[in-house]
């Protein structure tokens, strides 16, 4: 690497680098999107395990959701949009651990299948209505049933129930009569430890089959049913690793049926393909990071393929994508409460998308995340899913369409996740694309008719990304170099020959603060001109801008001369050289314990002369404002407000935000869980703070028009629930609407 350094004098000292930028050109591991909207319905009180209560002859959903070794289950039906929900609470006569559902009186309805796993008993409740659930029958059992499978196995149009454990031989099924009784029959596998199964149609027959998994053995048994209850072991398969759940479904476009096994070592997922005529064959291992916690399938994204919907702890709804290409290669997540259970997929309206409801035991709620495909409402204010822990948040047009589009950071899910804006309706999204590592700072730089380009900043590796996304060739690639500790964006462009370049404000112990330029000189070649201030002078805070319209870059930055309690406000005026020979001292400020200031440039007066922003970091905390005279020199700042603390440069926003023609600020408080706002009433005068939001768990927000109404309105990332929540400018700023 070559390398140029230059000093200056005691002010400041200029270092220039020839950067190479390791490229990394990958297919984009998401370009999908399952679900956008979420909407959350605590419980009246806490359970502890959740299923599916189905309907045949009413379009509603219902969940029922109970704890073990009590008597009471919560009933929770849905609206058809999923919008709202209802309770009833139900006492049953016995005390039961597990509950399963079907229709096992053939009248249309729901039927509860209830285990009581201690006394091993089971009983049947065959109508719903009533506040008292009335068990027609109960049957004791001869060994504890750890696993149910329902279903009609000998073929006689009841419903049956088949029970099985890991250290009983066989499968126990419980023959029903279809009125609510059962009699024992025959073991079905005496010789197998069954650890999983599932009913099938295998070989065409009309005559149900079955699959299970000898968990001593690790074989899979394909058992061909012959009638009256009987099957015949057909074929075996070696497994490798540990089966916990089989499922016999379609995964493979044309085939109608394949095998899925949920592993427990290593967690994750295989898929056996099937042929159609009995044979199966190990066809992908999926790996899933975490604790699997329930699974299904569904077709989310409506491309005629089942896709894998997984909750995962920690808290986690990940969507592996099924396609034509290479299947399951692809896979978004969301957040998901505290403590994600149970998920049902579910199709609540007419068409196609299908949305999921997840059960969050610990908080106590149920969660309703919207298919993507479904046109969300702006009336008053929505809540989009993101990643797990989104953070920074930036806004532009990036698809050129006029209207303001979303991105933030998701830092525990290595994610960049896009929203774009639509037209009186909430932005759609997210479309998320994975990262190598934890993010920590964003923004978005430039965009072609196929690209859009960001730069992001990674604290913990040290490294800054150019990162690209280029719809055309479906691919993301990433531009790495080191940087100085934690590298804040400041300020993104073009240069006169359509090259990137950036400014960032990097803060690290060992070296000290300093302000990083870069610059593109080939098609994988940066320059980086670094300035900082030598010791004893200590830099404080810096900010660029074009102070004297010349078309270069100035800097204004706060220092510490030594131990003095003073701080210095001086302006180093950019050159062709980047050399900045030409500086001066602006003014002299008392602010004798302030160990940090964030600085801002902007025309608050709008008479073409840039003002400054500045916040003192702690212990003093103010936030000041000083007008500009021209020529790098500034008025005695005043304080605007005090007590609001920031970490990083993107916690403020200067933003005409009611439409007045006049720069405002808007401060988001993570200590305070308050969106705030300065409004501008000119000659660099503001209003005391409006709150135009109060939000716990508040990380980062921005004030944009993401709706193309004509008002600004806000949103705001609440990393621990993991959403993005817009509020409808029209609530907010009522006088800035104009019919």
């Amino acid at each position: 690497m070559h390398s140029l350094r230059q000093r200056s004098s005691h002010i400041f000292s200029s270092m220039s680098f020839i950067l190479w930028f390791a490229i990394r050109t990958v297919s984009a591991q998401t370009h999908e999107s399952a679900f956008g909207e979420v909407r959350t319905f605590p419980l009246p009180e806490k359970f502890e395990k959740s299923t599916i209560v189905s309907t045949t002859r009413q379009k509603i959903i219902t969940l029922a959701a109970w704890s073990a070794h009590h008597n009471e289950i919560l009933l929770a039906t849905f609206d058809p949009a999923l919008s709202s929900v209802s309770y009833s609470l139900k006492h049953t006569s016995m005390e039961f651990d597990g509950l399963s559902v079907g229709d096992f009186n053939n009248d249309g309805s729901p039927d509860l299948f209830l285990v009581n796993k201690q006394e091993r008993t089971i009983g049947l409740v065959l109508h719903l209505s009533r506040d008292t659930l009335q068990v027609v029958s109960k049957t004791k059992l001869p060994f504890e049933p750890e696993n149910i499978l329902v279903g009609d196995y000998n073929n006689d149009g009841y419903l049956d129930v088949l029970l099985y454990a890991h250290n009983t031989p066989g499968i126990l099924p419980l023959i029903g009569n279809g009125k609510g009784r059962f009699i024992f029959g025959k073991i079905i596998a005496p010789d197998n430890a069954i650890g999983a199964a599932d009913f099938a149609h295998v070989n065409n027959d009309n005559l149900i089959d079955l699959i299970v998994w000898d968990w001593v053995k690790s074989e899979l048994h394909v058992l061909y049913g012959v009638g009256k209850g009987r099957f015949i072991d057909q074929s075996v398969f070696p497994v490798q690793g540990d089966v916990d759940v089989l499922v016999a479904t379609s995964i493979v476009r044309g085939h109608s049926l394949d095998l899925m096994l949920k592993m427990t070592n290593p967690s994750g997922f295989q898929i056996w393909e099937g042929n159609d005529y009995g044979d199966f064959q190990l066809k992908n291992r999926i790996a899933v990071e975490g604790r699997i916690v329930d699974f299904g399938f569904a077709d989310v994204n409506n491309d005629g393929l089942n896709d894998i919907i997984v909750s995962v702890n920690p808290a986690s709804l990940q969507v592996i994508f099924n396609n034509d290409g290479e299947a399951f290669s692809e896979r978004v997540e969301y957040a998901s409460g505290s403590d994600p259970q149970n998920i049902f997929v579910v199709s609540p309206q007419s068409g196609n998308p299908k949305d999921c409801i997840v059960f969050d035991r610990s908080v106590g709620q149920f969660i309703v995340y919207r298919n993507v495909m479904r046109s969300c409402s702006m009336s008053d204010s929505v809540q989009i899913a993101t990643g797990v822990f989104p953070t920074e948040i930036v806004t532009n047009d990036f698809n050129r369409d006029g209207i303001s589009d979303i991105a933030l950071i998701n830092k525990k899910s290595q994610s960049v996740s896009l929203y774009f804006g639509q037209k009186s309706a909430a932005p759609s999204g997210p479309f998320s694309y994975s990262l190598t590592d934890k993010p920590s700072h964003i923004a978005f730089h430039s965009s072609t008719d196929t690209t859009l380009q960001f730069v992001l900043s990674f604290q913990q590796s040290h490294q800054i990304s150019y990162f690209i996304i280029d719809s055309a060739n479906n691919s993301v690639s990433n531009a790495f170099i080191g940087c100085e500790g934690d590298a804040q964006i400041v300020e993104t462009a073009l240069n006169n020959h359509d090259q990137t370049k950036f400014v960032t404000w990097n803060t690290t112990i060992s070296e000290g603060s300093s302000l990083s330029f870069y610059e593109q000189l080939g098609p994988t070649t940066f320059i980086e001109r670094t300035f900082r201030l030598s010791p004893p002078d200590d830099l404080l805070g810096a900010s660029v801008a074009d102070l004297n319209n010349d078309g270069l870059p100035d800097i204004v930055y706060a220092y510490r001369a030594g131990d003095t309690s003073m701080v210095e406000l001086g302006v180093a005026f950019g050159d062709s050289t980047y050399s900045m020979k030409r500086r001066i001292v602006s003014r002299e400020l008392s602010l004798p314990d302030v160990n940090r200031i964030f600085i801002w440039l902007a025309d608050f007066d709008k008479d073409g002369v840039l003002d400054l922003l500045m916040q003192t970091g702690p212990p003093s905390e103010y936030f000041m404002v000083a007008k500009g005279k021209g020529e790098g020199y500034y008025d005695d700042p005043k304080i605007i407000a005090s007590g609001i603390s920031v970490t990083d440069r993107s916690e403020v926003q200067i933003v005409d935000v009611d439409g007045d023609g006049f720069a405002d600020i808007v401060i988001g408080s993570q200590r305070l869980g308050r969106v705030l706002w300065f409004r501008n009433q000119g000659a660099c005068s503001f209003d005391g703070a409006q709150v135009l939001a109060a939000e716990p768990g508040l990380s980062h927000f921005v004030v944009a028009d993401v709706d193309a109404d004509g008002v600004n309105d806000l949103a705001m990332v609440l990393s621990k629930k993991g959403r993005l929540k817009i509020i409808n400018g029209k609530i907010l700023f009522p006088k800035a609407h104009k019919e």
